[in-house]
């Protein structure tokens, strides 16, 4: 069977224009990624900006409340016209109650951050005493199960 062969000329005239187009459809491309790290510099920029803008007025803003302290309410959030320190506030809240568990949020704090604690310092100490604590109950268990064994088997020890 005879393949088909396709021949193609190029006069000087399709050359030119090829090579314009392609010219063209690179300038095109590196343009458009110029134009999309131009576009994500400045959206970074702005981003940080924007943060840095928000941090100050924010800082502001809680140094303010900190200053002048803060009104006192009842449980339904209405004012009852005393104001109170940054500590008393603090003090308020640690000492207030969950309202799920009803436990103080000071004795939640105190109480996850004690178990934090021993579990970090203690964490080689605890798992020597579970190793130690297996090996024993391993060692009734086996010699328990060795004599129902020989009992069962009835052999003598």
């Amino acid at each position: 069977m005879a393949e088909d062969t396709l021949v193609v000329s190029v006069t000087g005239y399709d050359a030119d224009r090829m090579e314009r187009m392609l010219a063209s459809f690179l300038q095109q491309q590196v343009s458009e990624e110029t134009q999309k790290r131009i576009r994500d510099t400045v959206a970074k920029q702005v981003d940080h900006c924007v943060g840095e803008i928000t941090t100050n007025l924010l800082r502001a803003e809680v140094e303010a409340i900190v200053a002048e302290g803060w009104r006192e309410t009842d449980t339904y959030g209405d004012a009852t016209g005393r104001t109170i320190t940054l500590r008393q506030r603090v003090a308020k809240t640690l000492d207030g109650r969950d309202q799920y568990s009803r436990e103080r949020h000071l004795d939640k704090l105190f109480t996850e951050t004690l178990n934090a604690a021993l579990r970090k310092e203690l964490a080689e100490e605890l798992q020597a005493a579970r190793t130690a604590f297996r090996a024993k109950v391993d060692a009734v268990l086996n010699a328990k199960l060795h004599e129902a064994l020989r009992d069962s088997l009835g052999l003598k020890a």
